[in-house]
């Protein structure tokens, strides 16, 4: 059976997580997933998306472009976040250590998916995980202590907006335009009709919907219930021109409106978010007890 892998790593995924919620503060760990996350999918964004150099084989689904999707979700966009929340949940002094191991872990699955036909490369190396993964690692290390010196305000508030904005819209993106087939774009940019779909997305339906949040994130409007039906008709308004312009498209049983309000829900919840991360953690100037 295929899908039992995935479903494993998925299983995997749920373990480290709430391992890492028993030992670790709350709201480091949201902010270290949230970080992880959003440079996993643009890492994956970039190298898959774009560049079309290796392939999700999960056989879930019947149509590999809902199939490799489902996959992507469940190893690069739940997974690995969640391997990498694991640091959080450890001391200090042992998280170089922390981080060899779950670098070793990761290339174990990566060949192991390899090999069984999980996964495959078309242009993609095991060094090229090697080498960027460990540097990856790094950056959320040296982002992490940093982040617990000096909490969540300033640069870091930013930073994890961005991050939650990133990632949850790529995820939301991949479930309902991808996997479910509901919404699309399709720009004829790259060759590629799945990679198309994805940049289209990025391009036509993340981008202008977080220029258009971004600030009222920021500003602490987006947690009022008021900003919910303001941006959902914004939004809805770009939805309907890219529609009447034939770049998006949509199933049947769905609709520029319900895309609108489901992002202006996911924008509510990450500026609701953003205040329980800053209720929680101290000034940057007060001293760390």
């Amino acid at each position: 059976m295929k899908l039992l892998p995935y479903l494993v790593l998925a299983a995997a995924g749920v373990v480290i997580f709430a391992v890492a919620w028993r030992f670790a503060v709350p709201q480091v760990l949201i902010g270290l997933y949230l970080v992880a996350g959003a440079a996993v999918s643009v890492g994956d964004l970039i190298v898959h998306a774009v560049g079309n150099l290796y392939m999700y084989n999960p056989n879930l689904l019947p149509v590999q472009q809902a199939d490799g999707p489902l996959g992507l979700v469940l190893g690069d966009y739940w997974f690995v976040p969640a391997l990498c929340c694991s640091l959080a949940a450890v001391p200090v002094r042992h998280r170089s250590t922390a981080a060899v191991f779950i670098t070793f872990v990761f290339l174990s699955i990566e060949t192991g998916f390899r090999n069984t036909g999980y996964f495959w490369y078309s242009g993609w190396r095991l060094w090229y995980s090697a080498l960027l993964f460990p540097l990856c690692l790094v950056g959320l290390l040296r982002w992490l202590r940093a982040f617990e010196r000096q909490r969540a305000v300033g640069f870091h508030r930013v930073l994890l907006v961005i991050s939650a904005v990133t990632y949850l819209l790529l995820v939301y993106d991949v479930l309902t335009g991808l996997v479910a087939g509901l919404w699309g774009f399709q720009p004829h940019i790259l060759p590629w009709s799945f990679q198309d779909k994805l940049l289209g997305m990025l391009l036509f339906h993340n981008l202008p919907a977080t220029v258009l949040a971004l600030p009222a994130l920021l500003l602490g409007w987006a947690r009022r219930a008021s900003f919910v039906p303001a941006m959902a008709g914004a939004v809805a308004l770009w939805l309907y021109g890219m529609r009447w312009l034939g770049l998006y498209r949509h199933a049947r049983s769905w609709s520029p409106a319900f895309d609108a309000l489901a992002l202006a829900l996911i924008f509510y919840g990450i500026g609701r978010l953003d205040r329980w991360l800053r209720a929680y953690l101290p000034p940057e100037k007060a001293p760390v007890k």
